[in-house]
Parts: C-alpha cells; structure tokens; sequence
C-alpha cells in the first residue's frame, strides 16, 4: 500500500483556500452606461486601490471577511461612495454609474507649449477670454472682443499685438488667429474674416503676447491668438441667443436722412450631442442690420459644423467647418458736412455680396 503524501494535500487545501477567497468586483459606467476607462476605485479606510480597465472592471482579490465600503472618482464626475458591504462567502459585483459635473479649478493654456499649462507657470506674457464674456457682452463679431483686451490694439479689421503689425491693411498681419489651432487667414491676401468665427461655440480665447514663431512659424512673430471650441458633451445641448435693438436720431435734424426707425437684429441656434463614439456640434444664425447711414443695409447667414470621432481612448479626428452668405451694401464716405451719414449719389444702390468658407480637419 502506498503512503499518503501529506505535503502534497496540505498545498492542495492551502490553493483551493485561496481561490476560494471571495472578490469584491465591478464595472464603472458614465450616466449614458459606457465604461469609463482609468476611473480610481479604493476600498475606504485601507490603502488598497486600482484604476478600471478598457471595459470598465475593477476587482479587488486577497480580501478577509468583513466589512467593507469603495469609492470610485473620476475627474469630471461626481465621487461615488457605496453603502457598507458584509463580505463572507460569496464575491460581490458592484454596477457603479458616475454622474458628470463640473469643478471650478486655476486657468490653464495650450497655445503657450501646445500642450496644458497653468496660467502663472507661462514664460510669456498671456491673457484668457472665457465664453462668459461672450455671452454678456453680445459682441456682433470676434474682432470686437479684442479690444478689450490689453496690449491688443485693433485698427479697423487689422490686429496687432504690443504694435507687432502697425496697420497694412489687405497684407496680412504678424499675428496668427487660430480655431482650434488651424490658422484662419484667407487664401489670397491672408486677410482675417472676423465674420466667419462662430462666437457662440467659443470656449475660451487663450492670447499669447509675445513671438510663438518657434512653435507656430513666421505668421506668429507678434503673437498669436488662438480660439478654443467648446467641447462636445456626453448630455445633449441645445443653446438659443437672440437680441434686438434700435438707432437712436442723429443729433441734428439736417443729418436726419430717414423717418423710418433703423434697427438690427440676430439669432443664433446652436446643439451638440453625442452618439456613442461620435460627437456632432451645429449651428446657425441670422444678423440683420439697417444701419444708421444711408446705404449701410447688412444681411449675413452663417453655420457652423463639427463632427468629432473617438478612434479610441487615446485618438481621435475632427472634422469643422464655417461659413457665411453676406449682402451688403457699400458706405464708403459721406456726400457733404450737411449730409454725413449720406454717401455721394454715385454710391446709392452700390452692393457687395460674398459668401466665406473655412475647414478643418485634425487627428
């Protein structure tokens, strides 16, 4: 008869002990129930932690019977704490949805090294516009925000940084205005069309003063200015602007051309949402304006189209597009001192219609 092998049994019994061991596991979704990938999940009051995988899962082996509580966080999400746990004989499988939110954290800036940086770690001179101030200001066009802003000087159409350009109006400019980090100049003259920059979809304007041509070429010499787009949520977003106002009479009855009452008037339509991988954002708007000089009649319409898709969780292509149908009429000078906000006869009926186009793709 053969002996029993004592050793061998005791390792049998000591690994069935352990892969009898019960888990604590799981998957951690966002509100529309796809799994969120790197989520922190800890076990409270142990310091015993992990991080979700591409699926979601989280799981916690080698744990003793007892009393147990996780916390999952991600930023961008609210902190989720479960109800405390008894683990004895059988393993528990959590289902964990995080809920977006916002926090309220210190400026940071892209333009500056192209890639996050905190606002006071900048070794250059830099200043930030948020969507807020678009939105309460109501400016009629990009350009009108800049003048606010100091060390940006605005002649005309024409911008300069710390006087980086001077005015040359129809040559370019020494300072590169970009969407999303996609130059926005016109192919023949290198003009910028401030009327073809969708206010509505800005997040922020992050404004480098100083030379960038190391990072961005000879067009960034004064400086550059770059417009980052809001970005496209997981919730469905529909945003509605309007706005109506009137001219007031002229000061002196003489310079009074017309009995009519000049107005003008705009709205804008915009929405963004998100189909699993793929993020849609569109708009459009209409801006009308009579005018208070004679012959001075705008009518501009304009939309606004990105489509974003995840690749995976480290890329993704963007793919924009802007534009606007405009007629206007011309105002050139003024007819006399006894008629200046009257053109001379020859001008009357004088139009400028035009139509502008800009894409962007990036991967």
């Amino acid at each position: 008869m053969k002996k029993f092998c004592w050793p061998l049994f005791v390792l049998l019994f000591l690994c069935s002990a352990i892969w009898a061991q019960p888990l604590i596991m799981g998957t951690v979704t966002d509100s529309d129930g796809k799994p969120l990938y790197g989520a922190n999940v800890t076990i409270k009051n142990t310091l015993r932690g992990t991080a979700t995988d591409e699926e979601g899962r989280f799981v916690f082996s080698n744990l003793a019977a007892g009393s147990y509580i996780i916390n999952a966080s991600m930023i961008g999400f609210k902190n989720y704490t479960s109800n405390q746990m008894e683990l004895s004989n059988q393993s528990i499988d959590l289902q964990i949805t995080l809920f977006p939110t916002s926090y309220q954290s210190e400026q940071v800036i892209v333009t500056a090294g192209k890639h996050k940086q905190s606002l006071s770690d900048l070794p250059v001179s830099a200043s930030l516009i948020s969507a807020e101030v678009f939105s309460k200001k109501n400016y009629k066009t990009f350009d009108r925000a800049l003048r606010n802003v100091p060390g940006v000087t605005m002649t005309l159409d024409q911008v300069s940084i710390r006087g980086s350009s001077g005015y040359s109006r129809g040559a370019g400019t020494r300072v590169l205005v970009a969407f999303d980090g996609i130059p926005m100049y016109t192919g023949d003259s290198g003009e910028i069309i401030w009327e073809v920059i969708p206010n509505y979809e800005i997040e922020r304007v992050e404004i480098i003063k100083g030379s960038a041509s190391a990072l961005y070429g000879s067009s960034a010499i004064g400086g550059v200015i770059n417009l980052i787009p809001k970005p496209i949520t997981s919730n469905p977003v529909t945003f509605v602007k309007t706005y109506y106002g009137i001219y007031d009479e002229p000061s002196f009855d003489e310079w009074d051309w017309s009995d009519d009452t000049r107005q003008f008037s705009g709205v804008s339509v915009s929405h963004s949402q998100r189909f699993n991988r793929l993020g849609v954002s569109a708009s459009i708007y209409r801006f009308e304006d009579f005018g208070y000089r004679q012959n001075d009649y705008d009518l501009r319409l304009g939309g606004y189209l990105k489509l974003s898709y995840d690749i995976s969780n480290k890329s993704k292509i963007d793919l924009w597009g802007t534009g606007y149908d405009r007629n206007r009429e011309t105002f050139n000078f003024w007819k006399d001192i006894d008629n200046t906000f009257s053109p001379p006869d020859g001008d009357l009926g004088d139009k400028q219609p035009s139509n502008r186009q800009i894409f962007g793709a990036s991967y």
